[in-house]
């Protein structure tokens, strides 16, 4: 478990910064891969299944750079470092426009990180710190929700200017005595970035080009053309926070007590040409996705505030752990205005504070026992709360001019392959791109959490092995809950849908299509956990061994989600049925526990320096889905499995544009486990001072083909692999230690 100076679960690192000390040292590292070191991996099954390239990087580059030691001995210290990350990937179906090439679309990228680190020793018992890490990046062309995109027009960019990531820090720590220590703190974290259009794709509002380099998309084969299919974006958060901590340690007994408060400003901005994405079936017009661009939303979080007392005590053979947490997070929506738009008039909208205002109290209890009283044997028990993530998600949520899209039928009555205003059909949303709430959080919603709890046993069997065994289980609590308050169940007609896999019958909910437009959604918290709930269970084995030369490490883990959503028909997520509400409870489903494995070590030979490294792993496959897209006009093949009834429409009146439906239950299909074996081999040469080491690495040695991204849209192209593991590859790298 985690203590009382954390507000959220997971994983938690504890990372110590170098501070330069009173002696020069420095490191530096040359690494990188070359496309003609990979082999090929795609597979005459996988072109069979439509792939015809395969995952692969064209270079990757990775300088790196670090130096310290003292400005002033005894006094001031220093370390710096530089590094940069360049990273070349061709992205399977990639092509540009003009050549029409397939497979030559590549990702190209790289990010630098620029520190420096000052450690003042103000006396005996004061030190203060302060460091500067600095990210520039740059990404020429972003791949764009895996879709098969035209390079030159589809992809995103990022620009170094406009993507300014930085964070600043400042510690001062004080050792009030032999048993006491103070720290006080403040750090920021800016990422602004900005993903924009290619050169010469963005066309300035309004004009004859911006309503014609209409960005394209098809449904079915999710190829992405003719410009962006989703909005160039602007994000600038701005985090700050201030820490504060009191430590009292005895032999027997620590205590702990503190405080962290975060705050910062949280800007977003979208654009579109034309304000729409034209939408295609094998490419016939179907449909369009309009937005109600331009937007600029803004939100502000006054306080994540935590206030927290952890106190240990060691009787005899018993450790207790007991801490508690208070937590205050209040956040607000800022005074915004927003210019009109194709489908959205100009807005502005007033400031609103309180969303939300919580306060909560999260208790940590701990203990571990010596079982021998030797040290080498110990169960440990922890029990905690653990509140839900929180910045500025939950007042964007709500902000009247948050970015909305609305999906509209489309009818291209005189053939130019453009949308017109008078070929588009209603809206879904009577209030869509208004400054309105159309939903909204009601007064008495409160913060989600999660319990967790753990048991372990560690044993020592001997020294240098370790064995490790551990149970885990987390239930979430107060569970989001969305109502639309304008529609009841018996809006719905339950239309029987024939699936096209296997002849089974499963409920599609058509609206009323009067109601369509009647948008009022309030936000609660589920009343009812035997209709939405999360649970988690999970049990962990592992070990460490370090024996003469032998450095190795392991674990397997069996666990399983399930997740349970019964209590609304519409998905939390937008205001359409849920494409899977017909299979909401998945404790009913059989969920399959899955497993993973990992395996890693090394060996330092006894001459020459030589050290090997291998590792293996092994995941479950991710949950693989069957979605079908079912426009008005969809009507069933003629080969179609009974009961269904060749040609007739799958769903008669339609009310949505598109109606997704999940084919294949959660748990039910999985795509195949990813195996993967890496080794490594370097050697070390050390002249006087200086260490210099060359090493070679080879990932994924047996040239696994592994399927990590296919399409499930039912279709032509069901199937077709979108992304597959990169090859085996080679890297040479060299480093220097002085």
């Amino acid at each position: 478990g985690i203590t009382a100076d954390v507000s959220t679960g997971g994983v938690r690192i504890n990372m110590i910064p170098k501070d330069g000390g009173n002696v020069f040292t420095g490191q530096a590292f040359v690494g990188g891969t070359d496309g003609r070191w990979q082999a090929n991996n795609v597979t005459d099954e996988l072109r069979a299944r439509g792939l015809r390239t395969g995952s692969r990087v064209a270079k990757i580059q990775d300088f790196n750079f670090g130096v310290g030691g003292p400005i002033k001995r005894d006094k001031l210290w220093f370390f710096a470092s530089w590094r940069r990350i360049a990273t070349d990937s061709v992205i399977p179906g990639s092509y540009f426009a003009k050549s029409g090439e397939v497979g030559t679309g590549v990702e190209d990228q790289w990010i630098q990180n620029q520190m420096v680190r000052l450690t003042w020793q103000v006396n005996g018992k004061n030190k203060f710190s302060i460091y500067h890490d600095r990210y520039p990046k740059f990404k020429g062309h972003e791949v764009i929700g895996g879709a098969v995109a035209e390079w030159d027009t589809a992809a995103g960019r990022r620009e170094p200017q406009h993507a300014l990531y930085y964070t600043g820090q400042a510690k001062w720590t004080s050792t009030i005595s032999n048993r006491m220590l103070v720290e006080a703190g403040y750090s920021t974290n800016v990422e602004y970035l900005y993903i924009g259009y290619q050169p010469g794709v963005q066309k300035a509002r309004n004009s004859p080009e911006w309503f014609s380099q209409i960005g394209k998309s098809d449904l079915i084969t999710l190829r992405a053309y003719d410009g962006r299919v989703t909005p160039a974006n602007g994000i600038d958060p701005k985090a700050h926070t201030a820490t504060g901590i009191m430590s009292y340690v005895t032999g027997s007994h620590s205590f702990k007590a503190g405080m962290n408060w975060t705050y910062g400003d949280y800007v977003l901005e979208y654009d579109i040409n034309g304000d729409l994405v034209q939408l295609y079936r094998n490419g016939v017009p179907d449909s369009v996705r309009v937005y109600s661009t331009p937007v600029r939303s803004n939100e502000y979080l006054d306080a994540n505030l935590g206030m927290f007392v952890q106190d240990a005590w060691t009787l005899n053979r018993v450790t207790m752990n007991m801490g508690v947490r208070f937590e205050r997070f209040v956040a607000q929506i800022k005074d915004q205005v927003a210019g009109a738009g194709r489908f959205a008039p100009e807005r502005k909208y007033s400031a609103q504070a309180g969303v939300p205002s919580w306060f909560d109290v999260a208790p940590r209890l701990g203990v571990s026992y010596d079982v021998f009283g030797t040290g080498r044997t110990a169960i440990k028990a922890t029990f905690g709360k653990y509140m839900a993530g929180q910045t500025t998600s939950f007042p964007a949520r709500y902000n009247p001019l948050a970015l909305q899209s609305d999906t509209r039928t489309w009818r291209d009555t005189n053939g130019d392959n453009l949308a017109q205003d008078n070929e588009i059909g209603p809206s879904n949303n009577a209030a869509f791109g208004l400054p309105v709430q159309t939903i909204r959080p009601d007064k008495n919603i409160k913060r989600e959490y999660d319990y967790e709890y753990t048991a372990q046993v560690q044993h020592e069997v001997v020294t240098g092995l370790s064995v490790n065994f551990g149970y885990f289980r987390r239930t979430t609590h107060n569970m989001r809950l969305t109502q639309n308050l304008g529609w009841s169940p018996s809006d719905y007609t339950v239309v029987n849908v024939v699936s096209p896999l296997d002849g089974k019958v499963l409920p599609a909910y058509n609206l009323n299509p009067a109601l369509r437009a009647k948008v009022d959604r309030l936000d609660i918290n589920s009343p009812d956990r035997d209709l939405r709930n999360r649970t988690y269970g999970g049990v962990q084995t592992g070990f460490t061994a370090r024996v003469g030369g032998f450095n190795f490490f392991g674990g397997w883990t069996l666990d399983r989600i399930v997740d349970t959503r019964c209590d609304a028909i519409e998905s939390q997520a937008n205001n359409f049925p849920a494409s899977d509400f017909h299979f909401c409870d998945q404790g009913q489903l059989d969920m399959p526990f899955l497993h993973q494995f990992k395996l890693a070590g090394s060996y330092r030979m006894p001459w020459y320096d030589i050290q090997l490294n291998v590792a293996f792993q092994s995941y479950n496959g991710a949950p693989l889905f069957t979605r079908w897209n079912i426009s008005p006009t969809t009507r069933y093949a003629a080969s179609c499995i009974a009961p269904c009834r060749p040609g007739e429409l799958v769903i008669p009146n339609q009310t949505l544009a598109t109606y997704v439906l999940d084919l294949v239950a959660p748990g039910q299909q999985y795509y195949e486990r990813q195996n993967q074996l890496d080794m490594g081999v370097r050697k070390i040469f050390r002249v006087g001072k200086y260490q210099i080491s060359g090493q070679v690495d080879l990932f994924n040695i047996v040239n696994s083909s592994y399927v990590k991204n296919q399409n499930i849209t039912f279709g032509s192209s069901l199937g077709t692999p979108l992304d597959i593991l990169q090859p085996r590859t080679m890297r040479l790298a060299a480093q220097l230690k002085f």
